[in-house]
């Protein structure tokens, strides 16, 4: 189960910092300027270690228990749909006519589109956070809403 863990959160990283690399291209994040640069090869490399550092330390949190581990496929989900989510919105928030051209325009359409995007993914991360079962007990309690609440509160 950890050999495929690990492949998942390799796959995950991957994945996801292209994701990132692009909200960073498009100046939205903080420190948009490091982690949306490549290497002479092409490749977001300082993007691939912000997910790197972000999948590790998911990966140090498995616990021994079934709902432990829900919480935590629910918590891989998360940051994904939240990109998704986020993506949309600060492109409508922050970028809304400064964005760069791409080959798939949304025209006049473009606000809608980033609208039910950001709607859509703020409902699914609505459901990812939820419990699973109710009534809720401590063996049916998702825990991805605490540790997502420890993280938004570490600021503070």
């Amino acid at each position: 189960m950890s050999d495929t863990l690990v492949q998942s959160t390799s796959v995950a990283i991957v994945a996801a910092s292209r994701l990132i690399f692009a909200v960073a291209r498009d100046g939205v994040l903080p420190l948009s300027s490091w982690i949306g640069q490549v290497d002479e090869s092409k490749q977001p490399r300082n993007a691939v270690t912000v997910m790197y550092i972000f999948g590790a330390c998911l990966l140090c949190t498995i616990l021994p228990s079934q709902v432990a581990f829900t919480s935590l496929v629910s918590a891989g989900g998360i940051p994904t749909t939240a990109a998704y989510g986020l993506i949309a919105l600060l492109r409508l928030t922050m970028t809304p006519n400064d964005f760069k051209s791409s080959k798939l325009k949304l025209g006049a359409f473009a606000k809608h589109f980033y609208v039910a995007a950001a709607l859509f993914n703020a409902l699914v991360f609505a459901v990812q956070v939820s419990p699973f079962f109710f009534p809720v007990t401590a063996e049916t309690f998702n825990f991805v809403s605490g540790f997502s609440s420890s993280l938004v509160n570490a600021d503070h």
